[in-house]
């Protein structure tokens, strides 16, 4: 067993839950601090991902090309979604909470704030859906 390999085994529990809802997104958040190599295999050994969200590739929220135009596209086009997200694939969006014992950088949870930053925009544009996150 390897962390991809179990991941791969989560993402379809993701895939399950998201596709058992209008508008349902599986928010898979996977470990890697400071890289997103095993969120980045995990998405590619996985024909059910449909966005992977890695500190490697900054991304955009909002606006052209960003990620949540995108999700709205998507569940438009498909009523679910599978999202990966590297525990640091955010950096640029969250804050930063303090240092570790080793002096890395300690952020927000990636997982609940994409969660809650999903949700949020919903509410916002008057959309429902359900995020089912794994963490």
């Amino acid at each position: 067993d390897t962390a991809v390999g179990r991941a791969c085994g989560v993402i379809d529990c993701a895939y399950a839950e998201a596709s058992s809802v209008r508008n349902g997104v599986g928010l898979v958040k996977l470990m890697g601090r400071d890289a997103g190599l095993v969120a980045q295999d995990a998405a590619l050994s996985n024909n059910v991902v449909d966005a992977c969200l890695i500190p490697e590739i900054p991304f955009r929220l909002t606006g052209d090309g960003g990620f949540l135009p995108w999700l709205d596209a998507h569940l438009a086009e498909h009523q679910h979604a599978v999202v990966v997200i590297s525990e640091a694939a955010a950096q640029q969006h969250v804050p930063v909470l303090g240092k570790d014992p080793t002096g890395h950088n300690v952020y927000e949870d990636t997982g609940k704030w994409m969660k809650g930053l999903i949700e949020a925009h919903w509410a916002e544009a008057g959309s429902e859906g359900k995020v089912f996150l794994i963490d």
